[in-house]
């Protein structure tokens, strides 16, 4: 088990809220006072290859289609502690909510819930969350860039919280809080891991034409002619739902003649 807080010179934790999907618009940031990862992190980073029969090759022609990183949902338990055991040295984020003067954790933990659980009435669901810490945790995309070391995109999918600890005045002076957040790759990060600098496999659909596909792969129509040589085709028309066709990388295409 991971542990760590904010006090001293320990790298402190935080999660940044976003209204939207692609993490573009933050609607707040709050710290975590003390947090233990249960369990330990595990990531594991895997490699999707694609293997197709080109109509031009006499062997199956195996490219490379994605990176994959594949993770369970991390689970977190964070301390809010009023006793003054686990006080930060520095009361800003959120932080400033947990009273010690007259010791109350209530505040911060209605704050925590209203941004990680609550409901967005105009996006219609909960918001997005970017989990903060150090410089291993980290969710990537389908590529290698599309990691932040320090940086674990995702969703709230269960939280819990247990007050352990009361004042005489009834105040909930401590508690344990624990989140399980779940991986979310922004859909930009997607689509920008679609690079011209990969080779593609498309299945050909009707109405699809290599001028349109050229286009869509290389933002220009003009590889239309390379990439039915490529392929073998007789010609740019001689398509039919179905057919899968090799799109090589663009520096590669740059060279078929």
């Amino acid at each position: 088990m991971a542990l760590f807080s904010v006090g001293g010179d320990i790298p402190k934790a935080e999660i940044e809220v976003f209204s939207d999907m692609d993490f573009g618009t933050s609607v707040g940031v709050i710290k975590l006072p003390l947090i233990t990862i249960e369990g330990g992190l595990t990531q594991n980073y895997k490699i999707k290859w694609t293997e197709v029969q080109g109509l031009g090759a006499s062997a199956p022609i195996v490219t490379f289609d994605a990176y994959e990183f594949a993770n369970s949902s991390i689970k977190i338990e964070v301390i809010v502690d009023a006793t003054g055991v686990y006080k930060p040295e520095k009361l800003d984020m959120g932080l400033d909510l947990i009273e010690y003067d007259e010791p109350n954790v209530e505040p911060y933990v209605t704050k925590l819930k209203d941004l990680l659980y609550g409901y967005d009435p105009e996006s219609h669901r909960p918001n997005y969350l970017k989990l903060k810490w150090g410089k291993i945790l980290s969710n990537a995309s389908t590529s290698n860039s599309g990691s932040v070391a320090g940086v674990y995109n995702g969703v709230l999918e269960e939280m819990s919280i247990n007050y352990e600890l009361f004042s005489v005045t009834g105040n909930p002076v401590r508690a344990r809080i624990d989140l399980t957040i779940k991986a979310c790759v922004a859909p930009k990060a997607v689509s920008e891991s679609k690079s011209t600098d990969l080779t593609h496999i498309i299945e050909i659909k009707h109405g699809d034409n290599l001028t349109k596909l050229s286009q869509k792969i290389y933002e220009s129509p003009e590889y239309a002619h390379q990439i039915a040589r490529v392929n073998g085709l007789a010609s740019v028309y001689a398509l039919r739902p179905g057919m899968k066709l090799v799109f090589p990388p663009l520096d590669k295409m740059d060279r078929v003649s």
